[in-house]
């Protein structure tokens, strides 16, 4: 990220902002990160899909848990 692919100069010239806050969200992505692989691991999505059109298969939604082997 950054931006070292962006020349700022020109940016300048043209009355754009050019603005580098690293580390501001890196907590965020990290969060979402997480919940995205937690989201995948237990099949969040397509039992949500399933649950609103009125079906449910307990058995194919079970998902994985983190301390599985696997």
């Amino acid at each position: 990220m950054g931006i070292g692919n962006i020349d700022v100069d020109y940016a300048t010239e043209k009355g754009i902002l050019v603005i580098n806050t690293p580390g501001i969200n890196t907590t965020s992505a990290a969060e979402l990160a997480i919940g995205l692989l937690l989201s995948a691991m237990r099949n969040i999505v397509p039992a949500h899909s399933h649950m609103s059109e009125l079906k449910w298969d307990r058995h194919e939604f079970t998902g994985t848990e983190l301390g599985e082997n696997q």
